[in-house]
């Protein structure tokens, strides 16, 4: 998709907060076989048009379908790394026209019974 060109500084930051879901990831035989919990934090700065939002949802992207694009990469395919998830999820974001900044944090949870969660954070532009 071509990117619109803006001409102001105007941007608003889409938030996913604490998404959970099972997933099968990672590099271990177990892995390879059973679903295990991840965590997805999700920052996309996209451009908006100084006073186009109308209070219209056609105006503005929606976080519903950030999500829905985000479970379905998870879903496809076994990933073995986090980091190629996170990959994937700000590739499919950067697709969106009016977007130029992705920042995805990527936890697996239940990893190790002494701390909370490993993962990755990346930050990518348009």
């Amino acid at each position: 998709m071509k990117k619109k060109s803006y001409k102001n500084n105007n941007w608003h930051k889409i938030l996913i907060r604490n998404l959970v879901f099972p997933m099968k990831i990672g590099i271990y035989k177990h892995e390879k076989f059973k679903e295990q919990r991840v965590r997805v934090n999700l920052e996309l700065r996209v451009y908006q048009k100084k006073g186009s939002i109308d209070d219209r949802i056609d105006n503005v992207i929606c976080y519903e379908d950030i999500i829905k694009l985000i479970k379905n990469i998870a879903s496809s395919k076994h990933l073995n790394l986090v980091e190629t998830l996170a990959e994937k999820i700000a590739e499919e974001c950067l697709q969106i026209p009016e977007s130029f900044l992705c920042k995805i944090k990527v936890e697996k949870l239940d990893v190790f019974d002494e701390l909370e969660s490993v993962g990755v954070e990346i930050v990518r532009e348009s």
